[in-house]
């Protein structure tokens, strides 16, 4: 009996036994799953961290390369690391402000053509020589254009009867014959349907082009159109509103030459950039412009009768008025070379009010976002206006020169804007 009972508790005892080791190995084993689960997301941690590492990387290559072609002049120097004739690509590291290189980028830089640049960057994490990981960015930017259109106002334009406007473009010669076009058109963020109207057309006036208001405007009550006048493309409204840039305030920038006062019968030529407190030309006196130059007023620019400020055919000016610009009977500027590319008149914000008066003929442009803009009875305008409003008198003729929409030499902030972005 006593042996029995022995036999009973041993195999009772190595029972137990089995079933601890069975316990015990289980154990073991999904200890070692979970040592792996922990392992494998800690390599799945680390993979991520270093993909988006090297994504950083890629756009900090992309946005160097932005900032030299807007802000650098695209001279891509050989001193700042730029190699290559058509296509630019540099290799630059990525550092922690006072520490370590964590990173390296080579960019590429292709001009394609109208303003617009492809940028490739490929981001390697940490290096090239010991690459955990590596991504890649590619963007297309264009620059952003300040005239895309024959007028653009933020309140409303307003055309006097017999005024036409259509198109034409400079790369092709002068006005006129088969260089001439339909793209004469006119974009305004207003929707007033009341006097002043979005878009107002005097009796016989022409619009050879589209015509669009803003968002959500009435086609039907906010383009006023008297007998007689006609709007050769289509009427539209605009999915956004426009903003246009302001122009920047830069005095103390350019080299001061106080106040200049030419008197009557007199000539001055200007032959370099200058901030001037005042310009007045005198009766019959004569300005020339001979050079490339951006002149800022701080005060008034006064045109008396049958002054002219000439600009020579080689010559491009910027004129930038923070005051008044005026202009008295038969005052009149004269653009040798016929290409309103070469003159523009921009307005800081403290100018309000700008009358270009009866010009004769006018190549030019007038950016003047904060300013009720208009242009005298009988001128032939050639370029573009954006303002806060417009007013055309009676009988002007205007042609928009579409080469200031896409030509590289066209007027400018050097702004650009993103138009495609592809990573992987």
């Amino acid at each position: 009996m006593l042996k029995k009972l022995k036999t009973s508790r041993n195999r009772e005892s190595g029972a137990a036994l089995l079933l601890a080791l069975i316990v015990t190995v289980g154990l073991i084993v999904l200890g070692s799953a979970y040592v792996a689960v922990v392992r494998s997301n800690s390599q799945l941690s680390l993979i991520t961290y270093a993909d988006v590492e090297a994504m950083h990387i890629a756009e900090a290559g992309i946005e160097f390369a932005i900032w030299e072609v807007a802000h650098g002049g695209t001279d891509f120097l050989a001193a700042d690391g730029w190699t290559g004739i058509t296509t630019k690509v540099k290799t630059d590291t990525i550092s922690i402000p006072a520490g370590p290189v964590i990173g390296e980028y080579i960019v590429s830089v292709t001009y394609v053509g109208f303003n617009k640049y492809e940028i490739l960057s490929r981001g390697f994490f940490p290096n090239q020589a010991n690459t955990i990981s590596d991504r890649t960015v590619k963007v297309l930017i264009e620059k952003e254009t300040l005239f895309k259109q024959a007028m653009f106002a933020i309140e409303g334009i307003d055309l006097a009867p017999s005024v036409y406007v259509d198109s034409y473009d400079t790369r092709l010669g002068v006005y006129g014959g088969a260089n001439v076009s339909s793209a004469g058109d006119l974009i305004t963020n207003s929707i007033s349907n009341s006097t002043p109207y979005a878009a107002s057309l005097g009796s016989s006036a022409v619009v050879n082009g589209d015509v669009t208001i803003g968002v959500g405007g009435d086609l039907l009550t906010a383009i006023n159109m008297s007998p007689g006048s006609s709007i050769t493309g289509t009427t539209g409204t605009l999915s956004k509103t426009n903003s246009p840039y302001a122009v920047s305030d830069i005095s103390g920038l350019l080299p001061y030459q106080g106040a200049l006062d030419i008197p009557a019968n007199g000539t001055v030529t200007i032959s370099s950039s200058g901030e001037y407190d005042s310009i007045t030309l005198g009766n019959h006196s004569t300005l020339i412009v001979d050079a490339d130059v951006t002149l800022y007023l701080d005060g008034a620019m006064n045109f008396e009768t049958h002054s002219t400020m000439i600009i020579s055919p080689t010559a491009t000016i910027s004129l930038i008025i923070n005051d008044t610009l005026a202009f008295s009977s038969f005052a009149q500027v004269v653009n040798l070379s016929c290409d309103p590319k070469q003159f523009t008149i921009y307005g800081t914000n403290n100018v309000t009010s700008f009358d270009l008066g009866s010009q004769g003929q006018f190549f030019g442009n007038v950016y003047m976002p904060n300013a009720d803009c208009g242009v005298g009875p009988f001128t032939d305008y050639y370029g573009s206006i954006v303002a806060k409003s417009i007013f055309l008198a009676s009988n002007v003729n205007y042609h928009f020169d579409k080469s200031l929409a896409d030509d590289p030499s066209a007027p400018t902030f050097k702004k650009y804007v993103l138009r495609k972005w592809q990573g992987n």
